[in-house]
């Protein structure tokens, strides 16, 4: 039974990389192709708002911060793929959708928690 529980994880484990590895390479193939002139790159950048930046392939539950973290705390990191605006490092997406500093995320009891 041993052996039989070590095959089952180790399917398992091979099975969420070939999801992630897939999600990953679909990611890429919807990817505009790289320009050797950098500022033909620029429209396509700025497309996100202040306060965010542009990633592949990020995990949809830790991409970024949210703030309805700072009261449930973070959740784990799930294997699925997101290619898209996330907030900017040390900034939390509020219920609006928008990118703000942790100060200006809502408190408990009034918080409502942000659904994506």
């Amino acid at each position: 039974t041993s052996v039989a529980h070590t095959t089952i994880v180790l399917l398992v484990l091979v099975c969420a990389t070939l999801v992630q590895v897939n999600a990953q390479f679909r990611s890429y193939l919807r990817q505009p192709p790289p320009s050797t002139e950098p500022h033909k790159e620029w429209p396509f950048l700025r497309r996100c708002r202040p306060g965010e930046v542009y990633k592949t392939c990020q995990s949809s539950s830790c991409g970024e911060n949210k703030c309805y973290q700072l009261v449930t705390g973070p959740r784990p990191c799930t294997l699925d793929c997101l290619t898209k605006c996330f907030c900017e490092k040390g900034l939390y997406r509020n219920e609006e959708g928008y990118c703000v500093h942790w100060w200006n995320c809502p408190t408990s009891p009034y918080f409502t928690p942000y659904t994506s």
